[in-house]
């Protein structure tokens, strides 16, 4: 028998959206609109935050167009499945925005994130922008910084004025860090990655539109089922950095 998949829509409106229709400002409200031949019937949300934290494995979050001013979006260790991603994107038809407005607090500035590994997850046709801090208070400052991911999309992505201006600073549009284990399985198409990096001039082999760790993590033998591998990077417009 075919298996039964459980996920769920879970839905983001601001109330900025470009419909210029305003929603119940409830979180976990009925969510009953529809586009064209997509449907609709799901739980609604204020903050992109909020989504994440109510979501299960497998879940679909839809953002209605518009900026949503929303910094340190954490993943919470949540994964998909081979069988069923989990995954963000832009309402269909719409076009939604999240900017950091490089804010936010602590040495983890990163728009989304995730300090566990990743797996099962797609971002699709979303603009982000705004990581990372405009002082030397953050370290950290990536539009979408992952631990360790593996089978992860990123797919029409609008990525870029991310950046951290610290000499230690890790700083990118795409960022995966190699701690608990190396990229696996990415794929990054059809995106434009522009101008993520140190706009101040203290430069960093960190600080690039996308970063990803592969020295640093054997002390020992290398081990071939963590190594970074099978990662397809492809048709991206990579335009321009900060030095």
């Amino acid at each position: 028998m075919p298996t039964v998949l459980n996920a769920a829509y879970l839905y983001v409106d601001g109330g900025d959206h470009e419909t210029g229709v305003t929603w119940d400002d409830t979180d976990g409200h009925s969510y009953t609109s529809s586009a064209e031949g997509f449907p609709g019937a799901g739980t609604g949300y204020n903050t992109i935050a909020a989504a994440v934290a109510a979501m299960s494995s497998g879940d679909d979050i839809y953002i209605r167009g518009g900026t949503y001013n929303e910094i340190q979006i954490d993943l919470q260790g949540m994964d998909g499945t081979s069988e069923n991603y989990c995954s963000m994107q832009s309402y269909p038809g719409e076009w939604a925005i999240i900017n950091g407005n490089h804010s936010g607090s602590g040495d983890q500035r990163s728009v989304i994130y995730s300090t566990t590994s990743v797996h099962f997850w797609k971002f699709e046709r979303l603009e982000i922008t705004g990581g990372g801090a405009s002082d030397a208070s953050a370290s950290y400052g990536a539009g979408i910084m992952l631990y360790a991911p593996s089978h992860v999309i990123f797919r029409y992505l609008y990525v870029h004025d991310n950046y951290a201006i610290t000499t230690a600073g890790a700083s990118a549009g795409l960022h995966f860090s190699n701690e608990g284990g190396a990229a696996r399985n990415l794929v990054i198409e059809y995106c434009h990655i522009k101008a993520n990096g140190n706009p101040f001039g203290t430069h960093n082999t960190a600080n690039a539109n996308i970063a990803i760790y592969s020295d640093y993590k054997y002390t020992t033998a290398v081990d071939l089922s963590s190594a970074m591998s099978k990662n397809t990077i492809r048709y991206n417009l990579i335009d321009g950095a900060h030095p």
